[in-house]
């Protein structure tokens, strides 16, 4: 019975399947039945096929939508025998994150990525909306945000060049349209705000709130910068208020992502009164400067009632608290997340070598990225399992929609099966995505082609030094190694 449940083509694969029945029966005109159920697990359904009724059982809104879509996917196959199907989420959170900062795309795109996540059960959009590279939240307070902050004079990534000014930015109301689409979808969107590091776009737009107090430039290249906001500069903290008010205003979901990832602290070194406010704290770096200053705009948005989420960074300073903030674990720290978790903190893990998903598959194959199992590393620690787990992509290296679509599916599909937990093996996985791949390109998004998800270990070194040729890349890595 369970080789022939395996067979359904339901991507994420259900916790509980079996086949009640021998014969298979067409699915087409199968009637609909929606039952409300409290004793359904949260976001939870159960699915019961008689051969002429889908009867549906769940307790709340998600739990609904989540078994219509299940039913959906089932009905692709035409006919099926009769069955019963349970399933609930393994994690809480569940995210995909689409970075805009580097590169942006229109709000069509990102509603055909937003439609593509809801379609695998997946629930936080985690929309990264600021960087060195880029500002791309319109903010009515701080007019130059959108003036000089959304603009850069030519976009240099990797080999490839583009001498032409790059300029992007989202309206209020474009905004309000991606968060009352994702809402339909049961998505919440997590804005980014990345502070106090990559704020060069912040910098170049109002230069005094940086140390030095001097003009910078929003930058066209990959990288990690010196131009951070300057912690001892109470200007610092009312500009900050003012623009997450809007951010707040406009995002009506719990959780505001305020970064902290990647934040060299020279120029709070060679800054006289970022040296003063370090010393006068008594602190014993100016790591945990970071910390104060995250605690700090962290309390100013609990006190507005939403909860902040910062990468796991910001942990180094040994500041913030699981009271304070949740973590997102991308890369190093030690074993910080993991006592952060095992102290009653919440985790979401987006692992680089795992869960990044903007890497060629010569560097993460897809079967590296299904195989992880995110709660692994946290039982040996003796912590609690991650409060989510996060599919990432960053676009340095994808300025197209196509590119995107190549670089994060099947890999997108395959993190949610591992977020709600009902994972099969690795082939059955590839043999079920072959139906969701063909749905995916009826909505305009062209997965990675089977020929490269897995290659052939000769072939890997050659896709990875084809992906950083141009510019040695692999520096970038090291500069990521040695600031986390």
């Amino acid at each position: 019975m369970r080789d022939r449940a395996l067979n359904f083509n339901i991507i994420p694969h259900p916790k509980k399947i079996a086949i009640i029945g021998t014969d298979n029966v067409n699915t087409a005109d199968a009637e609909l039945r929606l039952i409300s159920d409290s004793a359904v697990a949260k976001e939870g359904f159960s699915i019961k096929f008689d051969g002429k009724t889908f009867k549906v059982s769940f307790a709340d809104e998600s739990g609904k939508f989540y078994a219509l879509q299940t039913v959906e996917q089932i009905k692709t196959l035409k006919k099926a025998p009769e069955f019963k199907i349970e399933d609930y989420p393994e994690y809480e959170y569940r995210g995909f994150s689409l970075d805009c900062a580097r590169h942006s795309f229109t709000v069509d795109e990102i509603k055909r990525l937003i439609d593509a996540a809801a379609g695998f059960r997946l629930n936080r959009f985690h929309w990264h909306l600021t960087d060195d590279q880029g500002w791309r939240i319109e903010i009515d307070g701080k007019p130059r945000l959108n003036e000089t902050g959304s603009v850069r004079k030519s976009s240099d990534f990797g080999g490839h060049s583009d001498k032409r000014p790059y300029r992007a930015l989202f309206s209020k109301d474009e905004i309000r349209d991606i968060i009352a689409y994702c809402r339909e979808r049961r998505i919440e969107v997590i804005p980014e705000i990345d502070i106090p590091g990559h704020a060069s776009a912040i910098l170049a737009s109002y230069p005094h709130l940086g140390c030095s107090k001097k003009p910078v430039e929003v930058q066209t290249k990959q990288g990690i910068y010196n131009n951070i906001l300057c912690v001892s500069n109470e200007e610092v903290y009312n500009f900050l208020f003012g623009v997450l008010d809007e951010v707040c205003e406009l995002f009506p979901f719990e959780y505001i992502h305020i970064g902290g990832d990647e934040t060299p602290t020279k120029s709070w070194e060679n800054c006289p009164d970022c040296r003063k406010m370090k010393e006068d704290l008594g602190l014993e770096n100016f790591s945990s400067l970071q910390g104060v200053f995250m605690k700090r705009v962290a309390e100013y948005l609990k006190a507005k009632g939403k909860k902040v989420i910062v990468w796991n960074e910001s942990l180094k300073g040994g500041i913030l608290t699981p009271e304070d903030v949740t973590v997102q674990r991308w890369m190093g720290g030690g074993n910080s997340s993991y006592e952060f978790a095992e102290a009653g903190g919440k985790v979401i893990e987006s692992d680089f070598f795992h869960y990044y998903c903007d890497y060629p598959f010569g560097m993460t194959p897809l079967k590296k990225t299904y195989n992880y199992e995110p709660a692994k590393k946290y039982k040996k620690c003796g912590a609690q399992k991650p409060y989510g787990i996060e599919a990432e992509i960053w676009t340095e290296y994808i300025s197209d929609f196509d590119t995107l679509c190549r670089f994060y599916f099947p890999r997108m599909a395959a993190i949610a099966e591992a977020a709600w937990g009902g994972k099969t093996s690795y082939k059955d996985f590839t043999l079920r995505y072959r139906s969701a791949d063909e749905k995916l390109k009826a909505m305009g998004i062209n997965s990675a082609p089977e020929r490269d998800r897995d290659l052939n270990p000769l072939l890997r070194i050659p896709d990875i030094i084809k992906f950083f040729s141009g510019s040695l890349n692999l520096g970038m890595l090291k500069d990521h190694m040695e600031v986390s």
